[in-house]
């Protein structure tokens, strides 16, 4: 997580404090995680499709609880997370919609 990971501010629905986990050194700091634009083309009926997905992943000891509908704020872009799914491994992936 140190070599890709970004900051993440994860605030549950309506505000309030930004979800914070233990640094190891007796402080706190933000969750990290590896956040995926997730440009995919496909071609469905004929058609090409293409979408964005954005995901990020983020050690499951650093979700916070966080669930659809929590704010996330990664490199200055405001998402909300529409999915929250534990991958079997340690991580979690929460699919994220933009904000406008």
């Amino acid at each position: 997580m140190d070599d890709f990971g970004v900051d993440l501010t994860i605030t549950p629905p309506g505000g309030g404090a930004p979800v914070m986990v233990d640094d190891g050194q007796g402080g706190q700091r933000l969750p990290r995680g590896i956040l995926e634009n997730g440009h995919h083309e496909a071609e469905a009926a004929g058609i090409d499709v293409a979408s964005t997905n954005p995901q990020v992943i983020v050690p499951s000891h650093e979700t916070g609880g966080a669930e659809k509908g929590w704010g996330l704020e990664a490199n200055g872009t405001t998402y909300e997370i529409h999915t929250s799914k534990p991958d079997g491994t340690g991580m979690h992936v929460f699919d994220l919609h933009l904000n406008d």
